[in-house]
């Protein structure tokens, strides 16, 4: 967040308290990425299947393509702390409803409403007063999978139930709450049981406190054991039934939901200190042993903290668990009739320790870490059965008596056997410590954050930007002037050549596999090209400073149209049939494409002051023509003036002028947002932008101004984010884009985090069909932009142990980082050169 402090008062002298005012702005620059709770479900459309997550106080709805990579529909701020939330699926509905508990003391029902992009508030019932209080349900939450109830439990103390319909407007509609009155009670795992068409049953592991702690507890007492208790919603009846409850291990700390009805056998896993074991309320227990990587102590725990079930097929499903290690397993259910005859646990492979896991139908296991990065992996075939290869169990004497216990050897660092990396997500968190610096000496500083704990910390690199991903690289005999790519025809969706022109020569290149150099384009090589284009009837054009060059389709000879007057252009703009030119004169030309060829029209009066720059409006209507012609002129002061293309009284008429100042503009552009905008890049590197009425040419009277750099502003068309952008190059390149979806329905304006750029031109090709054809120093690069969703763009550098602090080294712009960890063997040292000792260890 930065923090913006103001006041008044200050003179030097101590303040009284009267007189002084201290106002205190927060902006958040980047939102939290880590995720305390997930909840997925067909959200936003029937059949698709979203993930929703919570961050803090911020909710996000991700969907995932069938490549893996995630895509956010909508964030919306809570104005709270979600502590819990599940979906609900009403019966006979086919989209879900999402259920949030939080510190307000509420139960909220949301509904995600496409047409605004956002979560609707649909239902709101208090639950007991604000604040994550030990005593307010919210902290744990339950909904029938048959959409028929919904359980809050709190920390300490009762539950609340509602049982859902529908009425006439097929909205949601909850009963009036059902309450347990059961005082000194503590909850660690809430559960919704699958049990068909019978009534909603809930499971819940609690611990039964002692009235006095300092007595024993009554032979025969549950006070002070763990339990774990049913309790079943009549949906009429208005009543929490209490079927029935059993003993469980003292350190059982999860339960896990089982597919029920026609998918399962339903009951739950209870998870506790080395073992699982199926519950069901009806009686009936197997147990199973948590399998240990070798080498781990036995006298140390290991809890399983996550879980996930994996559909394969109508009727068949089996589960993946987390362990607190990272190390996860494949749960197999051996169901013989209605019973449960064995638990098979068999290691799959090692990732980073989640908050919770999510598998979905497209097979798909997204990964909530808890520090660092989340990540979205493919479940490969052999998940479903997997090996149990180095497996070795060992006999273990426990309590007179001996058990197995299954072991498995493989390193923590081994690659992935049964799931493959598809996505990551970037999070910061923890982040533990963090420095403001310009140890890069850029145009802007960068933030260095120690994030993350253990073997996954990190060092992360923040550059305000945009990230961009270099395809090619060709280095160029000199600095060129500028750069066009042309398409073959106006219908086609790539581009055919990329023109390069020099100071006093032009280089055609062929796109294709690869891109080389062509001699049969028609263009002139031995001039310096200052526009390269494809018109509407398929004609390629090129302009240089004596003429108009119209290479036709067909092999027809090229056409060459000098400007009149002898006068040498200077400046040119296009549409797909309209071409105007300044000229060295201080006059405009006017072309219009009529039958295949470039006819001179009346051109516009310019008083014959000084030109510097012209651009066309975006080509609208049957025609693709340009209703407007923008041009900056010189009238004792730099004016841009509006004037009219179109047939009528106002033809090759000024209708609008705006006064930009003392400072010569070198670029003009317009955007085709909505409402039409005009981008003015000046020489002292000041981007100006002017609304537009696309009606009657009017500028409108919001005039925004933003330094860029220290260099005179260029404006060039790209295309960014499925729209067309403008791109604006000064001593850094910005990118004005439309917004994500999650972000709203907006133009930004966003620097790249890469090298100055000289010139640039949009491209289309089969790897990207939003790259960048670029001109840095002497070499010409193909680029695009990673994604538009976030306002910095990172670097990582893998940490070996939790970093504490960071110092810069002054003089020596060296940044020192502190790491440690409790418990943990100090690394062999490394041979070095010279026959020196490497230092190692943590």
């Amino acid at each position: 967040r930065a923090f913006l402090w103001g006041g008044e008062g200050h003179s030097g002298k101590p303040l009284k308290a009267s007189a002084a005012r201290m106002n205190l702005y927060a902006l958040t620059l980047e939102q939290s990425a880590a995720v305390t709770c997930t909840a997925t479900g067909s959200f936003a459309s029937p059949g698709q299947q979203e993930v929703a997550v919570a961050h803090g106080k911020t909710l996000e709805l991700l969907r995932l393509d069938a490549d893996g990579k995630t895509a956010s529909l909508c964030t919306a701020e809570c104005f709270g702390i979600v502590r819990s939330m599940t979906s609900l699926r009403l019966p006979g509905a086919n989209v879900d409803l999402l259920v949030v508990g939080s510190d307000a003391g509420r139960m909220v029902v949301l509904q995600y409403c496409p047409v605004q992009n956002q979560f609707e508030r649909v239902f709101v019932e208090a639950v007991g007063p604000p604040g994550c209080r030990r005593q307010t349900p919210g902290q744990f939450l339950a909904a029938d999978p048959r959409g028929r109830a919904i359980m809050l439990g709190a920390i300490e103390g009762g539950m609340v139930a509602y049982t859902c319909t529908k009425d006439a407007q097929h909205k949601i509609t909850l009963s009036a709450p059902i309450v347990t009155h059961h005082g000194g009670v503590l909850h660690f795992s809430l559960v919704a049981v699958d049990v068909g068409d019978t009534a909603p049953l809930f499971a819940c592991l609690e611990l039964l406190c002692p009235v006095d702690p300092h007595a024993a507890p009554a032979a025969g007492s549950a006070e002070g054991n763990k339990m774990l208790s049913w309790y079943e919603v009549k949906p009429g009846g208005g009543v929490i039934t209490r079927k029935a409850t059993e003993a469980v291990d003292p350190a059982s700390n999860l339960l896990i939901p089982l597919l029920g009805g026609s998918d399962g056998p339903g009951g739950v896993i209870v998870c506790a200190e080395n073992k699982i074991a199926f519950k069901k309320a009806d009686g009936g227990s197997v147990v199973a042993i948590i399998p240990r990587r070798e080498g781990t102590p036995l006298d140390q725990p290991l809890l399983i903290t996550a879980a996930t079930s994996v559909a394969v097929a109508p009727g068949a499903a089996y589960y993946i668990l987390q362990a607190e290690t990272g190390d996860l397993y494949r749960l197999g259910v051996t169901v013989s009739g209605a019973s449960v005859k064995g638990l098979e646990l068999t290691f799959l492979d090692a990732v980073s320790p989640a908050t919770s896991l999510v598998a979905l139908k497209t097979g798909h296991l997204f990964v909530a870490a808890e520090f660092g990065d989340h990540f979205v992996y493919s479940l490969l075939p052999s998940a479903q059965a997997p090996d149990a290869e180095g497996a070795a169990p060992l006999e273990v004497a426990v309590q007179g008596g001996k058990i197995i216990v299954p072991h498995f050897v493989r390193p923590a660092s081994a690659p992935l056997r049964h799931l493959a990396l598809q996505h990551t997500l970037s999070s910061l968190a923890p982040l533990i410590d963090a420095k403001v610096l310009d140890l890069a000496k850029e145009d802007a500083p960068q933030i260095y954050c120690l994030c993350g704990r253990g073997p996954r910390s990190s060092l992360r690199i923040l550059r305000h930007g945009l990230a961009v991903t270099e395809f090619a690289t060709q280095d160029l005999p000199s600095p060129p002037v500028g750069v066009w790519s042309v398409r073959g025809a106006p219908g086609d969706t790539e581009d055919k050549f990329v023109v390069v022109g020099f100071a006093a020569s032009t280089v055609v290149l062929a796109v294709g596999q690869s891109i080389q150099e062509v001699h049969t384009s028609g263009f002139l090589r031995e001039v310096r090209t200052l526009l390269a284009a494809t018109l509407a009837d398929g004609s390629l054009l090129q302009v240089h400073p004596r003429a108009l060059r119209l290479v036709k389709p067909g092999g027809a000879p090229p056409l060459d149209i000098p400007p009149p007057r002898q006068s040498e252009i200077v400046r040119v703009a296009h549409s797909p049939t309209q071409v105007v030119c300044a000229l060295r004169d201080h006059s405009l030309v006017y072309y219009e494409l009529e039958a295949g060829n470039i006819v001179h029209k009346e051109s516009p009066e310019t008083g014959g002051v000084e030109l510097s720059a012209v651009a066309l409006s975006p080509p609208t209507g049957p025609k693709n023509k340009s209703k407007f012609m923008a041009v900056t002129c010189s009238e004792n002061t730099w004016v841009v003036r509006i004037i009219s293309l179109e047939a009528g009284p106002s033809y090759l008429q000024t209708v609008a002028r705006q006064a930009l100042g003392e400072t010569r503009p070198d670029s003009l552009l317009f955007a085709s947002a909505q409402p039409a905008v005009l981008f003015a890049g000046l020489a002292n590197g000041v981007l100006v932008r002017v609304g537009m009425d696309t009606t009657t040419g009017l500028l409108l009277p919001d005039v925004r101004t933003r330094v860029l750099g220290k260099r005179s502003v260029r404006l060039l068309p790209v295309q960014a984010n499925g729209a067309e952008g403008v791109l604006a190059l000064s001593s850094r390149a910005w990118l004005s884009h439309p917004a994500s979806a999650a972000q709203g329905a907006r133009q930004l304006l966003t620097p790249l985090s890469y090298e100055e750029v000289e010139d640039a031109c949009a491209l289309s090709i089969p790897a990207c069909r939003e790259a960048m054809v670029v001109v840095t120093r002497s070499s010409l690069r193909i680029v695009s932009v990673d994604s538009f969703g976030g306002v910095f763009n990172q670097e990582s550098m893998a940490l070996p142990h939790t970093p504490r602090r960071s110092v810069m080294l002054k003089g020596a712009q060296l940044l020192v980082i502190l790491e440690g960890d409790h418990n943990v063997a100090r690394a062999a040292p490394a041979p070095a050169e010279n026959g020196a000792a490497a230092a190692g260890g943590a």
